[in-house]
């Protein structure tokens, strides 16, 4: 598969949005696959900057998988958090 800017951009947003935690599993997947594509910026202050155009597709699939991971995990906490709120409420009745 091949990205178009557009899917990279939206990749990077998505990433910049992530809480510290999750960046760090994409950090993870960018070190574990590294290659001479593209290189990992390490600020002491800013954190890791990494031109995604640069990234292989493979890598990027990897990344975009863990994505739909997180998505589908925090969905399933919040729904869990939202019936445990409902239990709550029918046991205080």
């Amino acid at each position: 598969m091949s990205f178009t800017y557009h899917e990279i951009k939206n990749i990077q947003t998505t990433i910049e949005d992530l809480p510290i935690c999750y960046q760090k599993g994409i950090l993870k997947i960018l070190v574990e696959n590294k290659t001479k594509d593209y290189d990992i910026q390490d600020t002491e202050k800013k954190g890791c900057f990494i031109k995604l155009n640069n990234v292989p597709d493979a890598v990027l699939e990897k990344i975009q998988d863990y994505l739909v991971y997180v998505q589908t995990q925090e969905q399933e906490l919040n729904k869990m958090e939202m019936e445990k709120d409902n239990l709550k409420q029918m046991l205080s009745l």
